[in-house]
């Protein structure tokens, strides 16, 4: 593998609005207990299940929101550089000396296919995808090992 040979990891979804499908799911489900005992006849515990459920769902759909905003959908990486491309098309680079270790966390599923997660841990700071293919890129452990980045892997099991 030549140095200035450009090696790209994808995440699976790269479109902006991924948070907000995920997030819209948590503030609908806030509603369905207000739904159900409203449904029962209880308009006052379904007034106040409603005033406690909904702002809990939108602090979680919020910090969803935010989290995955920030969260990089691809890494190049050529010449000793890593370039994070957010969803908005933002890129930051870094070169690879500034890369303390790079996390790759691993979640192997019964029933689905695996992914993978990487985190990117720079100074104090830590770069995290969104989940990607489970298999790295032809010549990314390479081109790893010539960078000299340290690589942790961790692998969790999820039963169904």
């Amino acid at each position: 593998m030549a140095n200035d040979e450009l090696i790209v990891w994808r995440a699976k979804h790269d479109d902006r609005d991924h948070a907000w499908r995920n997030a819209g799911g948590l503030l609908l489900a806030s509603f369905f207990p207000t739904v159900l005992i409203g449904c029962a006849g209880a308009l006052d515990i379904a007034l106040l299940s409603l005033a406690i459920f909904t702002p809990l769902a939108a602090v979680f759909a919020v910090r969803e929101i935010v989290k995955d905003r920030k969260a990089v959908v691809a890494i190049e990486l050529r010449n000793n550089e890593f370039t994070l491309i957010r969803p908005d098309g933002a890129r930051t680079v870094y070169p690879a000396r500034q890369i303390d270790r790079i996390d790759v966390l691993r979640t192997m599923y019964s029933s689905e296919p695996d992914v993978i997660q990487l985190k990117l841990h720079v100074g104090d700071r830590v770069e995290r995808t969104r989940n990607g293919p489970a298999e790295l890129p032809e010549g990314w452990e390479e081109a790893i090992t010539v960078a000299e980045v340290a690589v942790h892997t961790i692998t969790k099991y999820k039963r169904d």
